[in-house]
């Protein structure tokens, strides 16, 4: 099921409107790519967010779908976004771990849980429904516990208390309702405070060069805004913004795929050549 916290904060897109403060999605290319051919036929891609005001982005749920790619034109997979240590992975690979695949290491609280919340690749289960479409349903994200704590910068003593709380090293358990301030060079850097941050990637490898345009898009996102750490129930979390929902604007990212030479020439384009496109640096 999604996750409650998450779901009482359902973002409206007239909410707080007004204050001009919004929270952005978008899918990017990480490699700048915008067609896919038999040559050069693997997308790697980012879910990028940042939150445009005074607070930072906490928490988050969306939906992934490629409108009308049927599963059985490619693969997707969960791309390599954090290190061990909570930096970001520079690379381009894929796996399966939770906090080091799929969601950003910072918001892998959920997932740690229950994997599911790491996003569920043409499949079914809680309160997502698999359809034809390629698609990854059900990723849920929160700021919490160690995941949260290993952020870069936030426990560098690794006593398990941010390094702004007042008791940090000094071997005390913070009291219940505890507060800790965000550092904002880390929120910048990782919780997407008015700077657009890796929170999700994957990976698209298409098989079938037929000719069409893959639509990348986001739906039901759901997201959450904080200004602190908060102790609560043995751990430390976002401590949720007792301000109204911002509003979301997402936007996703198309690819062109290009069939082969000779797929072309049946449909009476002629011998074309297809200049592979040399892959740029990650934008991530």
């Amino acid at each position: 099921m999604r996750a409650a916290s998450l779901s009482a904060v359902v973002v409206v897109a007239c909410a707080s409107a007004t204050h001009g403060q919004t929270v952005e999605f978008r899918i990017v290319e990480r490699t700048s790519q915008t067609q896919a051919s038999p040559g050069d036929h693997v997308l790697d891609l980012a879910v990028q967010a940042r939150f445009n005001g005074a607070n930072s982005l906490g928490g988050f749920y969306f939906d992934m779908r490629m409108l009308g790619e049927q599963e059985s034109s490619g693969t997707l997979e969960y791309g390599a976004i954090s290190n061990l240590n909570g930096t970001y992975d520079p690379s381009f690979g894929v796996g399966g771990s939770v906090g080091r695949n799929g969601l950003a290491r910072s918001y892998a609280y959920f997932a740690t849980v229950n994997p599911n919340f790491n996003g569920l690749i043409n499949q079914s289960g809680g309160t997502f429904t698999n359809t034809s479409d390629q698609e990854i349903g059900l990723v849920t994200a929160f700021a919490q516990g160690v995941t949260m704590l290993g952020t870069p910068g936030v426990d560098t003593n690794a006593d398990g208390n941010p390094d702004t709380w007042s008791g940090n090293g000094s071997g005390m358990t913070p009291p219940n309702l505890a507060t800790a301030a965000l550092d904002p060079g880390i929120s910048a850097a990782y919780f997407g405070h008015n700077e657009f941050i890796d929170v999700y990637r994957f990976r698209y490898t298409v098989t079938d060069f037929a000719a069409r345009t893959l639509r990348f898009r986001l739906a039901n996102i759901v997201a959450q805004q904080f200004t602190q750490f908060v102790y609560s129930g043995g751990q430390w979390g976002a401590q949720n913004s007792t301000t109204p929902s911002t509003a979301v604007v997402s936007s996703g990212v198309d690819i062109v795929v290009v069939p082969a030479p000779a797929a072309l020439g049946l449909l009476g384009i002629g011998p074309l050549v297809i200049a592979r496109r040399r892959r740029g640096t990650d934008i991530g």
